[in-house]
């Protein structure tokens, strides 16, 4: 019994009509579906409970060569024939804990499948997850903690294997080896230089004789786009590069006269 709908100021005789509900989605034609209506003062509720009747075997199933997903959950292969279900003595004590582990999975939506539109699949996953769930946490409980089974595993390839084009590595190869001959190439050509390389392009321009430049702005009439003051002759004028008495380049303001 699930509930799957629920309407609000309705009679006892309208409401749970539709096969389309508000919890669960569509409901196939093989649920039944049954109203329950509830009166307090002015609030009138209907609510919709979904009710099948469900058949299922429980045991275990002895596996050999199985694959291992987790430490608790064991597979077999598609294409594998399933060995017969057999009894155990926690098979009941499984299902009697299974309906308080189901309630505590679908109100913490905890490791169920989507129940919308999937109202068959969601009670059988979540009826088998549960038994699962019921009997590893009884094994868990009462193992004995001196006594241990021991079994041999393989531990499989990887799935995931890389595709590398060859095309690929050998312009990577090229790439690197043109980046090496090229600063090698630089190398050489630094030694070659008496001047030592420029590492500050920036001061390294503030300390050039900006001459030629002042002349071809002249020549061009590109130094009268500024507006000068009258204070500002004496301040403002050409620089020149000159050599200190240290034997380093200083930029000074060349005298007007």
């Amino acid at each position: 019994m699930i509930l799957v709908d629920r309407t609000y100021n309705t009679t006892n005789t309208t409401g749970c009509r539709s096969r389309t509900t508000k919890y669960l989605g569509y409901i196939p034609q093989e649920i039944i579906l049954e109203p329950m209506y509830q009166a307090d003062n002015d609030i009138r509720v209907t609510n919709c409970y979904a009710f099948a009747t469900v058949r299922y075997r429980a045991g275990v199933v002895p596996c050999h060569n199985c694959r291992l997903f987790a430490w608790t959950l064991l597979g077999m292969a598609s294409d594998a024939i399933v060995p017969e279900l057999e009894p155990d003595v926690m098979t009941i004590d499984a299902l009697s804990l299974a309906p308080k582990v189901t309630q505590s999975m679908v109100l913490g939506n905890y490791s169920t499948p989507n129940p919308y539109n999937n109202a068959n699949n969601f009670v059988r996953e979540t009826l088998a997850r549960s038994y699962r769930a019921s009997w590893n946490a009884l094994t868990d409980k009462f193992e004995s903690s001196s006594t241990s089974v021991a079994t041999s595993i393989m531990v499989p390839i990887q799935l995931s294997q890389a595709h590398v084009a060859s095309w690929r590595i050998y312009i990577w190869v090229g790439l690197n080896l043109m980046l090496t001959l090229s600063g090698f190439l630089f190398w050489v050509v630094q030694r070659r230089c008496k001047k030592p390389m420029v590492i500050n392009v920036g001061v390294a321009a503030l300390l050039l004789n900006p001459v030629e430049v002042l002349n071809i702005a002249r020549s061009q009439e590109l130094d009268d786009l500024s507006v000068l003051l009258d204070g500002d002759s004496e301040a403002v004028g050409p620089m020149k590069l000159e050599m200190s008495q240290n034997g380093h380049r200083i930029l000074v303001a060349r005298d007007h006269k």
